[in-house]
């Protein structure tokens, strides 16, 4: 979970301003749920999101 949390922070943010940050919305845009395929919980996906939008977001 500690990793989840910055992945879905940095993904956010390229999203948001994908202009500025267009080599990190490049490399984050075709990954869904981690850096690379790996089994992750559901609920710990749901959870690092919503503490990522949280911070991001407020």
């Amino acid at each position: 979970m500690n990793f989840l949390v910055p992945f879905h922070i940095f993904k956010l943010v390229s999203e948001l301003d994908a202009k500025t940050f267009t080599a990190d919305f490049e490399y984050y845009k075709d990954k869904k749920e981690y850096y690379y395929d790996t089994k992750i919980s559901p609920l710990k996906t749901f959870i690092a999101k919503r503490i990522a939008r949280k911070e991001i977001l407020g």
